[in-house]
């Protein structure tokens, strides 16, 4: 019995999911890194490749209800969802509603601890307690938001700020070239 998707079929495996189920919680920030990149940098529409990296991410951040991006469809106006994962939702935010709009309007990450006492807040499910949402820029352009949610309050620091900055930059890096947000 093969251990991959491919048996039967004449597409390898890539090297890079082969090596995500090799990373091991002490190894995870470095190891899904380097993962990230490598899937981001794999063949394929860049689209799905964005879906990987949610796979990638809900896998390895524990106690998450959702994550997702937004794309920017026209700067300053709204963000149209993108690949997600998690129970339906809001398929439009507009630029400056609730945590997504708010980091793409001020370009910074938004960790909001306690949703409901979020001024901005635009409620979705009664479960979600905390949200961080990163926007992607590059050349002072909003591509996009990376969005995550929990059902735990203060789920989100400092700590998961710094390792989804790390993973917006290689996002960043990877957006195809000449695309103002959608691809």
């Amino acid at each position: 019995m093969s251990s991959s998707p491919s048996e039967g079929r004449k597409s390898a495996w890539p090297a890079w999911l082969t090596a995500l189920q090799q990373i091991t919680p002490e190894s995870a920030v470095p190891e899904v890194l380097t993962a990230l990149e490598r899937g981001l940098g794999a063949e394929g529409h860049w689209l799905a490749r964005l879906s990987n990296t949610v796979a990638l991410l809900r896998r390895y951040l524990p106690d998450l209800f959702s994550a997702g991006f937004y794309i920017t469809a026209r700067p300053g106006t709204h963000l149209w969802l993108g690949p997600y994962q998690g129970p339906p939702t809001f398929a439009q935010v507009e630029w400056g509603d609730g945590a997504v709009g708010s980091a793409a309007n001020e370009r910074a990450v938004q960790i909001i601890a306690q949703l409901r006492r979020f001024p901005n807040y635009v409620p979705a499910y009664r479960a979600i307690r905390s949200e961080i949402a990163l926007p992607l820029v590059r050349d002072r352009m909003v591509l996009g938001v990376l969005d995550a949610t929990s059902e735990a309050e203060a789920r989100f620091g400092i700590v998961e700020a710094e390792f989804l900055s790390l993973c917006a930059e290689r996002i960043v890096r990877a957006w195809p070239q000449g695309s103002a947000g959608i691809p």
